[in-house]
């Protein structure tokens, strides 16, 4: 059907219906414009919150892993200082086991030191003597609970024990003479030197005794150090520059002036030699 004249009845109803369809035809556009629209603003929202949604789960994966990694850390440290905490409380154990002490001692002469004794597995045993006094010099048993000290100006000999009780062991006199007496005349005597223990209870050591004359000749003698009384000479041991070696199964060594060895046992109170 054509376009209608505009001088035509039907003209104005042609018009009406043309606007009619324009209209419609706007207003479709503009639906499916709006439908478009937020139908790509919908799309873009569902991207954005996929890509959100997998940002977050990956990290919630990343800190799952980091927090995992933390506590594993976090196990092997607690571990580790668990392991560093027991080195140490076995190391302060073992240092608890063995504490070093000392107690003062002054001998009958006035000479001041100190014995160092250290308290291991129940038991006290003697270290060494600590003193600033050059003249003197000591010697343990072989259970570390008794020394001896020397004083060599006074040529005295002293016994210690674990508990502290000092005894003067020195033989004072022989026959008729004095050493004080004699050491005053005679500055370079020896009457006694280099006291060592031969067992627990014995001490041998150098004298020029028994004679009492200008000769280098030293002898063996030995000392009981529960009997200040009980000193005894081998006058078949003797020499210029006799040593003491150390303790062996067949008793102390003695290195003779040629450089042979002896062997020094007391058995009952009997001075035994053997070679």
């Amino acid at each position: 059907m054509g376009k209608p004249s505009i001088f035509s009845k039907e003209y104005e109803k042609y018009k009406k219906r043309r606007r009619i369809k324009i209209t419609v035809t706007i207003i479709i556009f503009i639906i499916l414009f709006g439908v478009l629209f937020g139908l790509k603003g919908n799309l873009k929202n569902i991207l954005i919150n996929n890509n959100q949604k997998n940002t977050d789960e990956t990290e919630k994966n990343n800190k799952e892993i980091v927090s995992s990694q933390q506590k594993e850390n976090t196990k092997n440290t607690n571990i580790e200082n668990i392991n560093i905490e027991n080195a140490n409380t076995e190391e302060k154990t073992s240092k608890d086991e063995i504490e070093e002490k000392s107690y003062d001692i002054t001998l009958d002469n006035g000479i001041k030191l100190k014995a160092v004794y250290e308290y291991s597995e129940g038991t006290n045993k003697f270290k060494h003597i600590s003193t600033d006094n050059p003249n003197i010099s000591f010697n343990l048993n072989p259970s570390n609970t008794g020394i001896v000290i020397f004083d060599g100006i006074s040529q005295g000999i002293w016994f210690i024990n674990i508990d502290g009780k000092v005894e003067n062991i020195s033989d004072l006199s022989y026959k008729s003479y004095k050493r004080d007496t004699v050491l005053k005349k005679r500055p370079n005597y020896v009457w006694c030197t280099l006291p060592k223990f031969i067992d627990d209870e014995n001490i041998a050591y150098f004298s020029q005794l028994p004679y009492i004359r200008n000769s280098a000749t030293k002898y063996l003698w030995t000392v009981n150090v529960k009997n200040k009384n009980s000193h005894k000479s081998k006058t078949s041991i003797k020499g210029e520059n006799l040593k003491f070696g150390d303790i062996q199964d067949k008793g102390l060594e003695i290195i003779m002036d040629n450089g042979t060895s002896k062997f020094v046992k007391v058995n009952n109170g009997n001075i035994i030699i053997s070679q």
